[in-house]
């Protein structure tokens, strides 16, 4: 028999919120939830770079400011097959694009906090984009009436982390590189080989990454693995053999660590660039470091039974630092994106029962 939340889970799965489409209807949904339990709710539109009206949701119960924020993200990445829309229930998990990542976490903060008889002040932050470079999360720190208001003390990230606390994660450094030449037939000797002007920077590239693999001060112990992922992608635009190609790009990216040397890596690269004569551009997506050792994590430690660890990937989260952000979550990574997601019921009803557990009490 489904409950509640299963239920909920089962209709925020059939709404497609896919970064790349409008997530209004999934904020509607959830608008009508927390409103109908007497949530003050602030909506933030925004409008991203193809045009598509975005939405962040946020809802706050309480008078006083502090408290606890749940972090959740209302977009997914890509279907892999439309029927991931059509949510199915086998083997006791639930099947469909978001199960895990992260509508199922979000229905169980949700559900915990509207059940919940605590006095803690209480606030959801559900933003856009997340999937697509955490700009939702970006517009609602600058933007937030909310936030700004009643600054939640701690806040958890709803990301699957087999409900294990995270402190901290690593971030996302990208750099684009491009080298101009000029298109002519091969055989003239007339034109300038882009790809030529930018070799000397992708053997660059190839000694940086031994070094960091190498020298531990590129690197961080707290996290598995300890090093950077330096990585990259390089592209002619499929430019034909007896061309001389015009352009030429190579995308660069590494994950970020506290402590790490993130700025003598970029300025690694960006030197490298320049002197070679190159076009660059950069953005850098932060890590987060939550103090392992702070009340609120040992308070999570303690509900959950696990000690705080930290993860590789990156999280929306980083946006919220002044809010002293952990990771925890029902599900796990290794199901989210995948093309069978698909979350364990019997972790999501957990997952609400120590969502719940941790708002009772207040910090």
């Amino acid at each position: 028999m489904k409950n509640r939340l299963q239920e909920t889970l089962i209709d925020l799965i059939r709404i497609d919120s896919v970064s790349k489409n409008s997530n209004k209807k999934i904020i509607e949904y959830l608008s009508t939830i927390l409103s109908n339990a007497q949530f003050e709710l602030e909506l933030l539109k925004y409008i991203d770079p193809a045009g598509i009206e975005k939405y962040n949701l946020i809802a706050h119960k309480g008078t006083s400011p502090g408290g606890l924020a749940f972090l959740c993200h209302s977009d997914t990445v890509p279907l892999a097959t439309k029927e991931q829309l059509n949510p199915t229930i086998t083997d006791g998990k639930i099947y469909g694009r978001g199960a895990c990542d992260m509508k199922g976490p979000m229905a169980a903060a949700i559900w915990a906090g509207v059940d919940s008889e605590s006095n803690l002040p209480l606030t959801y932050i559900i933003t856009a984009d997340e999937e697509i470079g955490c700009e939702g999360a970006e517009y609602v720190v600058k933007n937030s009436k909310l936030l700004k208001k009643y600054s939640p003390q701690y806040s958890i990230a709803t990301e699957p982390t087999e409900l294990k606390p995270i402190y901290a994660h690593k971030g996302l450094g990208s750099i684009t590189v491009t080298a101009n030449g000029t298109a002519a037939h091969s055989s003239t000797e007339k034109g300038v080989n882009a790809n030529f002007k930018i070799a000397p920077f992708l053997y660059f590239i190839s000694t940086l990454r031994e070094k960091y693999n190498s020298n531990k001060s590129y690197q961080n112990s707290e996290f598995t693995p300890p090093t950077n992922g330096l990585n990259m992608v390089i592209s002619d635009f499929n430019c034909a053999l007896n061309i001389t190609a015009a352009r030429s790009r190579c995308s660069v990216s590494f994950r970020s660590m506290p402590n790490a040397r993130t700025e003598d890596i970029l300025e690694e690269i960006t030197d490298a660039a320049n002197r070679l004569g190159l076009t660059i551009t950069s953005k850098l997506y932060d890590s987060l470091y939550t103090d392992p050792h702070n009340n609120f994590v040992k308070y999570v430690e303690d509900i959950t039974k696990s000690k705080a660890g930290t993860v590789p990937y990156l999280t929306d989260a980083f946006h919220f630092k002044a809010n002293n952000p952990i990771i925890l979550g029902p599900g796990s990574i290794n199901q989210a994106h995948t093309e069978n997601e698909y979350i364990d019921i019997k972790e999501l009803n957990r997952g609400y029962s120590i969502y719940k557990q941790i708002i009772k009490n207040p910090i």
